[in-house]
């Protein structure tokens, strides 16, 4: 703490967060007034920081529209993390079968309170061309952990303790999470669950022994997803498979799909160091495409 800060007022580094984390996918590039209201910081104060941050590179400025946009050097904290990720190495393969095998849409996330991150996706550019959008499911993107297939995946595997205090996590930002503005793709508000019928749905998930979602973020997208374990019995992230096709059913998936998804999902497992004695998905060992 330097001689100007006060106990309990925000650092200059907060502020600057407060700066970055003012611009999301739904947001343009902004005038420094837009900045100044998005952060509650006063104009003087976000010339100072934002001017401090262009010279970073996290920032970047348009002379020409006056507006501030994020700087490349974020992409390259992005990439690094991504990079960095054992998680993501370690899935990559088992991705990369699934989706050769199967021509499914797969992708695998990771938690972050009561969200998942996607940390990557192996994508069918069919999807896209028909149905005209990425986002919500690309690298990056947070979703809703109670909304998700990977997000139930991972909640229906927690040990009941911290299961429970992400539950009411999740329940207490409903009103935020199932209402997002328009920006993510068709992105349809669910309806918010209440902590006893997000109970319920994990038990039932956990004893089907994988997870599902049905056209509950987006009208045309089904889902289904699984646990993957590190060395211990918790789960560390989710691998899913997600369906844009007109007329494909949950239940399809989980049939024809699922076995395959359980057996990639245990395999990852094993390679970041789960033994035999950890939890087990039930799943066979061939994979569609496999030797």
């Amino acid at each position: 703490m330097t001689s100007t800060d006060v106990p309990g007022m925000p650092t200059s580094l907060e502020k600057s967060l407060r700066i970055l984390f003012a611009f999301t996918p739904l947001n343009e590039p902004m005038r420094l007034s837009a900045l100044s209201r998005a952060t509650h910081l006063t104009i003087p104060t976000t010339h100072r920081l934002a001017s401090s941050l262009v010279q970073a590179g996290l920032l970047q400025f348009d002379p020409e529209n006056g507006t501030y946009g994020l700087g490349l050097r974020v992409l390259d904290l992005s990439l690094a993390l991504l990079d960095a990720s054992p998680i993501r190495r370690a899935a990559l393969p088992h991705m990369a079968r699934l989706y050769r095998g199967g021509e499914q849409n797969v992708v695998l996330g990771a938690p972050d309170g009561a969200y998942m991150v996607i940390l990557e996706r192996l994508w069918d550019a069919h999807s896209d061309d028909v149905f005209g959008y990425v986002a919500p499911w690309h690298a990056g993107a947070r979703l809703p952990m109670l909304y998700t297939a990977l997000g139930r995946a991972y909640l229906a595997w927690l040990d009941a303790d911290e299961q429970e205090q992400l539950v009411q996590a999740a329940c207490a930002l409903d009103e935020r999470a199932a209402h997002q503005p328009a920006g993510y793709g068709r992105w349809t508000p669910p309806l918010p669950l209440s902590p006893t019928a997000a109970r319920d749905l994990l038990r039932e998930t956990r004893a089907r022994g994988i997870a599902y979602q049905d056209r509950e973020l987006e009208p045309e997208t089904c889902a289904i997803a699984c646990p993957i374990f590190g060395r211990g019995t918790r789960p560390r992230a989710s691998i899913g498979v997600i369906s844009h096709e007109l007329g494909t059913s949950v239940t399809s998936l989980l049939e024809e799909v699922g076995p395959w998804l359980q057996a990639t999902a245990r395999r990852i497992s094993a390679s970041l160091g789960q033994g035999s004695g950890g939890r087990s998905l039930g799943a066979p060992d061939g994979l569609p495409g496999g030797d």
